[in-house]
């Protein structure tokens, strides 16, 4: 049976909160570096007499499952009020420069979302921006009949093209 004030009454007369009295937000969630994870927390405005489950979804340049982990649920455990997640970043060994992860609350099952919950945090790359070397097949070639081969190497990969522009200059 239901308690006045949005309480239930629980088993052994204890007093659980009702669902919709209970407001879920999430916290401030650090930047952090490609091989470690940063801590998502969420907390609820009174301990639940059971679990909270909070249902995430993520957005922005980090693509979850290819930057991080893919992670969908964070759980409330019953008589506590903080839940937590790692989330963990994926080292690829490809420079992709920092890239903005976007976190909101889809769903909460035994509470509600305290208004809109969202946090945007980097995911802060630790590859260093490739650089282009130049190197060619020959140093002189025949005006009529030679050619020559320029070969452009990249220090490293890269999530886009890496685009060389050459300009000439000299007497011939």
């Amino acid at each position: 049976g239901g308690g006045g004030g949005g309480e239930v009454v629980g088993v052994g007369g204890s007093s659980c909160p009702a669902t919709d009295a209970i407001a879920v937000s999430l916290q401030t969630v650090e930047n952090f570096s490609e091989a470690v994870s940063s801590t998502i927390t969420a907390t609820s405005s009174v301990a639940p007499c059971s679990s909270i489950s909070v249902s995430l979804i993520f957005s922005g340049q980090a693509i979850s499952g290819t930057d991080f982990q893919n992670v969908t649920t964070l759980v409330i455990p019953a008589n506590q009020t903080v839940g937590s997640i790692e989330l963990e970043a994926i080292d690829d060994n490809i420079y992709e420069g920092n890239e903005t992860i976007v976190v909101d609350i889809s769903a909460v099952d035994g509470g509600i979302e305290s208004g809109t919950q969202q946090q945007s945090f980097i995911l802060q790359d630790n590859e260093t921006q490739p650089t282009v070397t130049l190197a060619t097949s020959t140093t002189s070639i025949d005006e009529k009949t030679g050619a020559a081969t320029l070969t452009a190497t990249a220090s490293g990969a890269a999530d886009e093209n890496i685009v060389v522009t050459l300009s000439g200059s000299g007497t011939a």
